[in-house]
C-alpha cells in the first residue's frame, strides 16, 4: 500500500491543491497515484483490516511501517510514546495566557515548538487548555500540529485524542452533538442506540481532526459509592455493559476515530478516586474473571484498536503491589497473552496520584513500557518523562527493539486511521458533519429512550387523558428575572455616578421655557433666543441664548433643529430635552415604569432626591430629581 502526506493544511484558507510529498523526506516527489494503484491499495487494506488484530497485517504495509521505523532516531522513537497536552487554540499564535502556561510546564511556547523538541507521536485535546473553543478553531488547531509535525525532518502525522465520553466527560461542547451519558445509555439498553451514539460522535471528531478517543467505559460499576466512575458506566451488570460496549466501538471506529476501551483491568468497584490516591480492588480472580473481565473481552473481540490502563492494585491479578499500569504480570501475562490482544495499550494520565504514589516521575514511564504500555499519556512532567525513557534505553534497562515494538505498533494504528494519507480537515466537512441536524435529532431520540421509570404507585403511568383531563407540574426552579438594560456609557453618566463622591442633591426645580422673545424663525440654521425664569425670585429674569447653557451648572446645549422643529434641543452632558409646549414639561429621562425621553406633566411623578412630588416638571434621569 502506498503512503502519502500533504504538505499544507486543506482548510478555507488554503489551497485544495497542495502537492502531495511522500512519507519518506529525501526521495523524490511522486506522480500522484492512477486509480488502478488507489484501487489495489484500498483493496489490499481492506483484506488487511477484515482478518482482525489477531491475524497478519498486509506485508506491504508492514513492512513499509517497519521501514520508517528503521530510520527513525533514537530519539524520535521515544518522542512517538508520548501524548502530551499544550495550551492553546493555535499550534502557533495562542494566547500570551497559554505561552507563559507552556513556558512555566512544558519549557516551550506552543504546540509546534513542542512538537520540534519531543518529535510527539500525539496530542491530546483538553477544554481546561483552551484547545476546545467551537468546531473551526479546534479543526484549524488539528491543521496546525499536523503540519507543524509534518514539515520537520521524517516528519509523521500526530495522533490527536481527546475524552469524549459524552455524559459529565465531554472535552468538545456544544455546538457539537452531545448524547447522554454511559448509565443513561445503559438504562435504555439498546446496542443499537450505542452504536449510532459512537457513529456520530466518531463522524463528528474525525471532521475536527480528532482521531482517537478515550471512549467507551467498560468498567462495571457494582459500588454505588464509586466517586471517579459512577454514571460514566453503562451499569452493573456485566453481560449489559460488554454488549454496548462492543457496539459503541464499533460505532467509533466505523466512523474512522479510534475507540479505546477504559480502564483496564476494571476501576468499577473502588471507594478512592485514582486522581487523587491509590485505590485497591479486593475482587478474587474468579470475582474478576466473572464482573470485569467481559466488556474487555467483548471489545478485543469487536477488534477495538485501544485498551487504557487503570492506576489501581488488584492484589489477585499481582500481589507486588504496583498499579497496573505499571505491572507486567496483568499488562503482558493477561491483557496479552491470555486475552490475545495486540493493539495499541495507552496509560491512563501519568499525572495522576494513582500511579505517582509509589514511584516518582521518572521512573514511572520507564516501568510501563516495561510493563507492556505503548503511549504513555499526559506525563506532568514532559522533560522528566522524555528524558528518563532515553536514558533507560541508553542504559541497557530498556532495548531499542521493546521501543521499535511499541513505535510499530503506533504507526500501525496511524495508518489504519488513514493519517499516513490525508491527516487533515477542511472547514467544509466541519459545517457538513458538526451539529447537523439528523444528528441532533438522533441524539434526542436517544436521549428520550434513556428516560427510565423507577416508581410507579398504583398504576399512576401512563396518564390518561380522559382520567387526567388536567396536570399540575410543579418545579424547584425561580421565576425568571426580567431582564437589565444594559447601564449607560460612562460618558453619558452624570459625573457623580462615575466616582465615590456623595450623590448630589436634588436641583432646583426651574419654570418651563417661556414662548420666544422674538418667536421662532421660519428660516432654516437660523438662531432665536430663549428666557426662562429661575424658582429663587431673589434672582432676575434673565434672557439667553439657547446654546449658552443647560440650567444644570457646566451644560450646554446642543444646536438648534432646523425651522421644521422636527427634533428639540437637549442638553450636550445630560441629554436633557426640553420642549415649548404650553405646561411645564421639563424632563430629561425616563418617569417611572416609562421609557427615556417621554414627558410627564407637573405634579404626575415623585422626586427621587427630596421625595416631594413637585409642581412643575421634575427631572429624573440618573436619580438627580
Amino acid at each position: 500500500m502506498a503512503l502519502w502526506k500533504f504538505p499544507s493544511a486543506i482548510s478555507s484558507g488554503r489551497s485544495a491543491r497542495a502537492p502531495r510529498r511522500h512519507a519518506e523526506p529525501g526521495k523524490h516527489r511522486h506522480h500522484p497515484p492512477t486509480r488502478r494503484t488507489v484501487l489495489a491499495a484500498t483493496a489490499g487494506v481492506t483484506a488487511a483490516l477484515t482478518i482482525g488484530q489477531t491475524g497478519a497485517h498486509a506485508t506491504a504495509d508492514d513492512a513499509r511501517l517497519r521501514g520508517i521505523v528503521s530510520r527513525m532516531s533514537l530519539e524520535e522513537k521515544v518522542g512517538q510514546l508520548f501524548v502530551s497536552r499544550v495550551y492553546g487554540h493555535s499550534a502557533t499564535a495562542p494566547d500570551q495566557a497559554d505561552i507563559d502556561t507552556n513556558l512555566r510546564e512544558l519549557g516551550v511556547r506552543t504546540a509546534a515548538e513542542l512538537l520540534a523538541r519531543y518529535r510527539l507521536g500525539g496530542v491530546i485535546y483538553f477544554t481546561w487548555a483552551r484547545n476546545t473553543r467551537t468546531p473551526h478553531q479546534i479543526a484549524e488547531l488539528s491543521n496546525g500540529i499536523q503540519q507543524a509535525s509534518l514539515d520537520l525532518p521524517r516528519g509523521l502525522p500526530v495522533l490527536i485524542s481527546t475524552d469524549q465520553e459524552h455524559g459529565t466527560v465531554a472535552r468538545v461542547g456544544r455546538p457539537a452533538t452531545l448524547f447522554p451519558g454511559a448509565m443513561a445509555v445503559g438504562a435504555g439498553g439498546s446496542r443499537a442506540d450505542a452504536r449510532t451514539l459512537g457513529r456520530v460522535a466518531g463522524e463528528e471528531l474525525r471532521a475536527l481532526g480528532i482521531r482517537q478517543d478515550y471512549s467507551p467505559v467498560a468498567d462495571v460499576n457494582v459500588n454505588p459509592a464509586n466517586p471517579v466512575i459512577g454514571v460514566r458506566s453503562f451499569g452493573a451488570d456485566p453481560e449489559a455493559v460488554a454488549g454496548l460496549v462492543a457496539a459503541e466501538a464499533a460505532g467509533y471506529q466505523g466512523a474512522g476515530v479510534a475507540a479505546t476501551a477504559k480502564h483496564f483491568p476494571g476501576h468499577g468497584d473502588t471507594e478512592v478516586d485514582s486522581h487523587y490516591g491509590f485505590p485497591v480492588i479486593e475482587h478474587t480472580r474468579e470475582q474478576w474473571e466473572t464482573i470485569d473481565a467481559p466488556p474487555f473481552r467483548a471489545a478485543i473481540r469487536a477488534g477495538v484498536d485501544s485498551v487504557m490502563t487503570a492506576h489501581i492494585m488488584v492484589p489477585a491479578l499481582d500481589p507486588s503491589g504496583d498499579p497496573a499500569t505499571l505491572s507486567r504480570p496483568i499488562l503482558t501475562g493477561i491483557l496479552r497473552e491470555e486475552l490475545g490482544y495486540d493493539g495499541v495499550v495507552v496509560t491512563d494520565s501519568l499525572g495522576m496520584e494513582g500511579v505517582r504514589t509509589k514511584y516518582g516521575d521518572d521512573r514511572v514511564p520507564v516501568l510501563a513500557l516495561r510493563a507492556g504500555v505503548d503511549q504513555l499519556l499526559n506525563p506532568p512532567r514532559l522533560d522528566v518523562a522524555w528524558n528518563a525513557v532515553l536514558a533507560a534505553v541508553r542504559d541497557g534497562e530498556l532495548t531499542e527493539e521493546r521501543l521499535d515494538t511499541s513505535v510499530l505498533r503506533v504507526l500501525r494504528l496511524k495508518a489504519r486511521l488513514g493519517l499516513f494519507e490525508d491527516p487533515y480537515v477542511s472547514a467544509r466537512g466541519v459545517d457538513r458533519a458538526v451539529g447537523t441536524g439528523p444528528h441532533l435529532a438522533a441524539a434526542d431520540r436517544i436521549a428520550e429512550r434513556t428516560t427510565t421509570l423507577l416508581v410507579n404507585e398504583g398504576g399512576l403511568l401512563p396518564l390518561s387523558a380522559r382520567e387526567h383531563p388536567r396536570l399540575l407540574v410543579a418545579a424547584p426552579t425561580r421565576p425568571r428575572r426580567p431582564a437589565r438594560r444594559a447601564r449607560p456609557p460612562a460618558s453619558s453618566r452624570p459625573r457623580w455616578a462615575n466616582s465615590a463622591s456623595p450623590r448630589p442633591r436634588c436641583p432646583p426645580v426651574r419654570h418651563p421655557p417661556r414662548r420666544p422673545s422674538n418667536g421662532p424663525s421660519r428660516r432654516p440654521g437660523t438662531r432665536t433666543r430663549w428666557s426662562w425664569r429661575r424658582t429663587t425670585s431673589r434672582r432676575p429674569t434673565r434672557s439667553a441664548r439657547w446654546s449658552s447653557g443647560c440650567w444644570r451648572p457646566g451644560h450646554r446645549w446642543s444646536r438648534w433643529p432646523s425651522a421644521t422643529r422636527t427634533t428639540w434641543p437637549s442638553c450636550r452632558a445630560c441629554g436633557a430635552i426640553w420642549r415649548p409646549t404650553p405646561g411645564p414639561t421639563w424632563s430629561c429621562g425616563r418617569r417611572p415604569g416609562s421609557s427615556p425621553g417621554r414627558w410627564h406633566r407637573a405634579g404626575s411623578c415623585r422626586c427621587r432626591c427630596s421625595g416631594r412630588t413637585t409642581r412643575r416638571g421634575c427631572c429624573i434621569r440618573s436619580g438627580t430629581g
